[in-house]
């Protein structure tokens, strides 16, 4: 499961770069936000816990291990 949001951070990051070169601003964004989001669950999936897959509960749980330690 880790490497399946690892995968899709990577495909959004690529998506967000094409979209920003075709001047696609808001849609880059939104995918550079979604790689970010894939990328935190991948990042807290390798330390062992499996999050709810909702914004505010990753967000947390990604704040709490990895910067307020």
């Amino acid at each position: 499961m880790k490497e399946s949001f690892r995968n899709r951070a990577l495909e959004n990051i690529r998506a967000a770069e094409v979209l920003f070169e075709q001047e696609f601003f808001n849609a880059s964004a939104n995918r550079a936000y979604y790689a970010a989001f894939h990328a935190a669950i991948s990042a807290i999936l390798s330390i062992g816990i499996e999050p709810k897959i909702e914004h505010k509960p990753v967000h947390s749980i990604f704040t709490e291990n990895y910067f307020n330690r």
